[in-house]
């Protein structure tokens, strides 16, 4: 069989702990090497989550997604834990992630691609190292496969022995997913955690290449796209689709060079482009990144994140999102790429089933002096049910508006 990425052709000496000898971000300093070992030799030896073709048949998706033969919707939970792995809680995620999927194919009259934030999103990056809180200082809480958040030095110091537990918790997240789902459901997370990544990457003699096997997809994250990063050099290598999330900072320039080098083939379904600028930054830097991928003739999925350029810290002291600068931030996507002649051909969000109140704004109508009522996220605020369903309907009508004909 022909590879679907082959990528050691262009990269013959890639192999999948290669990004070790590269410039690091956001990697956990682990101080018991032995346990480190011991976790990732595991890791190595387990059964793999997701399926060959299983991922073969997403970057087909993908490249019909590209094309505007149908909508990705990717979403879930800003970051799992360990305790929401349970069989109760993720059939009432993938309930309400499938009944979003539903909704908007009805609406937009379109096939849609369900891709759940699930089944591996345990590790998150961080801007500042630490934390603050009664004076102490402590190193920040970087998700549950890493650390834990409560708080004293030993709970946060990075335990390898967490690899292991989060790979398990996967494994049975898929599991249950596989007797809940009623359609098609693909998994995804950033990949972070290259620890993780690596020791679950193997060599496929059914596609001739290298696969990550911890989710169908993959994102690259905002954080650490450095050109000559370990995670850069880390998802040159694999066969996955790939995601790349690309905010206000980013160059066209450096978008492009990144595509040059994560799809030399320029293979259509093989990358998406997360943009997650916020409501008015979009404005001011889509449409020159659009520009720079068109003249190039490089194949891109686009996708909009709505969520994370639109994040501020409340007068309550909670980090929270506004609920009109999300939908603005669609509005104002959905706009630019039709004058671009470009396609939309997904979105990217931050969900939960549960009435939490984390998002400002809405018809349920929260503001931010509600924000203390429910706010249960580990990391960032996330659209409650009402909030999700409400966005889902506003978005279809914004699409089918802004349709190219």
């Amino acid at each position: 069989m022909t590879s679907i990425n082959n990528e050691n052709f262009y990269f013959p000496n890639w192999h999948p702990e290669s990004w070790k000898f590269c410039f690091q971000k956001q990697i956990p300093n682990y101080k018991n090497e032995l346990s480190l070992k011991y976790s990732m030799n595991y890791l190595k030896k387990s059964e793999k989550i997701v399926l060959d073709q299983e991922i073969i048949d997403l970057k087909n998706l993908y490249s019909q997604a590209e094309k505007g033969n149908l909508f990705v919707l990717q979403a879930g939970d800003c970051a799992e834990t360990f305790e929401s792995c349970n069989f109760d809680d993720v059939k009432n995620r993938i309930d309400h992630l499938e009944y979003l999927c539903s909704l908007l194919e009805e609406n937009i009259k379109k096939k849609v691609v369900l891709i759940g934030r699930i089944a591996g999103q345990y590790a998150k990056p961080r801007t500042e190292q630490f934390e603050f809180k009664n004076n102490s200082k402590i190193l920040s809480y970087r998700g549950d496969i890493i650390n834990s958040i409560n708080y004293s030095e030993a709970d946060r110091s990075p335990d390898p022995k967490r690899l292991i537990t989060a790979y398990e918790k996967s494994k049975q997240t898929v599991n249950w997913i596989n007797k809940i789902k009623k359609n098609n459901l693909f998994i995804s997370h950033e990949a972070l955690l290259l620890h993780y990544e690596s020791s679950l990457t193997h060599y496929s003699s059914f596609t001739k290449d290298w696969l990550d096997y911890s989710a169908h997809t993959l994102w690259l994250g905002e954080r650490t796209r450095e050109i000559n990063g370990a995670h850069v050099e880390f998802l040159k290598g694999i066969g996955n689709h790939i995601g790349i999330k690309i905010g206000p900072n980013a160059k066209p320039n450096e978008v492009v060079e990144l595509l040059l080098l994560l799809n030399p083939r320029n293979s259509p379904g093989k990358i998406s482009l997360i943009t997650r600028f916020g409501d008015s930054p979009v404005l001011e830097n889509l449409s020159e990144i659009i520009f720079s991928i068109q003249k190039k003739q490089l194949n891109v999925t686009w996708i909009s994140d709505p969520m994370h350029g639109n994040s501020f810290k409340s007068h309550t002291g909670y980090k929270t999102r506004n609920f009109t600068n999300i939908l603005n931030e669609l509005k104002n996507t959905l706009e630019i790429h039709k004058k671009m002649n470009s396609i939309l051909a997904g979105v990217h969000l931050e969900l939960t089933y549960n009435n939490v109140t984390e998002c400002t704004g809405g018809e349920c109508n929260l503001q931010e002096q509600d924000l203390h009522l429910r706010y249960e996220t580990y990391c960032d605020p996330r659209l409650n049910r009402s909030q999700s369903i409400q966005l889902i309907n506003n978005f279809s009508k914004l699409y089918l508006e802004h349709k190219i004909s």
